[in-house]
């Protein structure tokens, strides 16, 4: 399609014409013709209206001005185009077109101005347009701009209700339209598929999810006052779970969660003591940073899967852990193994159950500076593994009698 054409330029021109005007009705015209039946061709209308184009320079606000290479004959052959297609689709109102077409191609180019900008109450060619956009509403149940929309950017489909329930409903769902509304809560970015985060810094914020099921985004809970966090109806959660920097939690309790897509972040809870997920099989990665006086995960021994493209252990900073016996359960984890300066932990047994490490290339495998572990113990776990393509750092654990892997420190 040629730079200028119809769809283009006339029809986003009269969109804003009649659509968003807030001009009353009126039969009174100034300057044009405001008369015919629908004789007149798609040439002679396109004819005239493109000439208007040209000569007046309509369109400076899309840039088809003076400056602007603008083909008078090209927008004439594509103006043609445009209605022939009009004449398929709107078959009914195609008099009416061609009518308001001829109109402003009959003005001047002081009239075409006040046409395209609607200074007064009777702006010229305004009886055209009223009485196509009168057919259209009557014999189609829409205005003409749902129609070119669908024409000329292709993924309107069909109406704009169409295009909105497309992007909103089908592409990016609720993702949790399996619940009772009364069930459901948090936010969900429907154009984005993002999940929004709901945030609990209090208990009062905290209550009024006690009797949601599931979760359509991400939840974090940060409070300096909390001691035990307990959503006791809890499902599922479609994002992150982060409880992080909760100075006076010392339990964390929430019998039915089965699954978290995305990311269960314990970090910074230096009172905590518990974590009971009896029934939590699978997450996107796993994050324990911080969290003493906790000594185990056995909370956390009904986790199977710790799957996605960004899915990983990390364990740091947990100066009581003592060891992830918690974590036995667990077959499938991808996509890296950080463990860290935790000074009681004394073995890795928890991860030797890993039949499925999906290792990228832009992750990595680090099992580092545990005073308590064996360097053969993570000597072990990493040809358990056997971690591809992705560097590895084992060094400044116990010393015993394997030597530290530098490989990839």
């Amino acid at each position: 399609m040629h730079p200028v054409s119809l769809c283009h330029l006339f029809f986003s021109m009269l969109m804003s014409a009649t659509l968003l005007s807030c001009h009353s009705s009126s039969t009174s015209q100034q300057g044009g013709t405001d008369t015919g039946t629908g004789t007149v061709t798609s040439g002679e209308a396109c004819d005239g209206f493109c000439h208007i184009v040209k000569s007046c320079q309509l369109y400076s606000d899309y840039g088809y001005n003076g400056d602007y290479s603008f083909d008078a004959s090209a927008c004439a052959s594509d103006c043609r185009d445009d209605m022939n297609d009009a004449s398929q689709e709107i078959p009914k109102c195609i008099g009416e077109l061609k009518n308001l077409m001829t109109c402003v191609g009959d003005l001047t180019c002081d009239q075409a101005n006040d046409w395209a900008t609607e200074p007064m109450e009777n702006y010229p060619c305004k009886t055209r347009e009223d009485s196509y956009e009168s057919c259209m509403v009557s014999n189609y149940g829409y205005y003409y701009d749902d129609y070119y929309y669908d024409y000329y950017d292709g993924y309107y489909d069909g109406y704009y209700d169409d295009w909105y329930d497309y992007y909103y409903d089908d592409v990016y769902p609720d993702p949790c339209e399996d619940y009772a509304e009364a069930d459901r809560c948090g936010d969900w970015d429907a154009y984005w598929g993002d999940p929004v985060v709901t945030t609990v810094s209090n208990e009062f914020e905290l209550d009024q999810l006690a009797n949601c099921k599931c979760m359509r985004g991400s939840l974090s809970v940060s409070t300096d006052y909390l001691e035990t966090l307990s959503l006791p109806n809890m499902e599922v959660i479609h994002g992150d779970f982060h409880i992080r920097n909760n100075d006076s939690l010392t339990t964390v309790a929430m019998q039915k969660l089965t699954s978290i897509d995305g990311e269960l972040d314990l970090y910074g809870n230096h009172a905590l003591e518990s974590v009971s997920l009896p029934v939590l099989v699978g997450i996107h990665r796993l994050t324990l940073e911080d969290i003493s006086p906790m000594t185990g995960l056995d909370g956390l021994d009904s986790l199977r899967t710790i799957t996605a493209t960004t899915g990983a252990a990390i364990i740091i900073l947990n100066t009581s852990l003592e060891n992830l016996d918690g974590l036995s359960g667990v077959t499938a984890l991808s996509a890296s193994i950080d463990i860290e300066e935790n000074p009681n932990l004394t073995s890795l047994n928890g991860l030797m159950n890993i039949t499925g490490f999906s290792s990228l290339s832009n992750e990595a495998f680090l099992i580092l500076r545990n005073d308590a572990l064996p360097t053969c113990s993570a000597l072990e776990l990493r040809d358990a593994l056997d971690p591809q393509n992705m560097p590895i750092c084992i060094m400044d654990n116990a010393p015993d009698t394997c030597e530290s892997d530098y490989s990839g420190c």
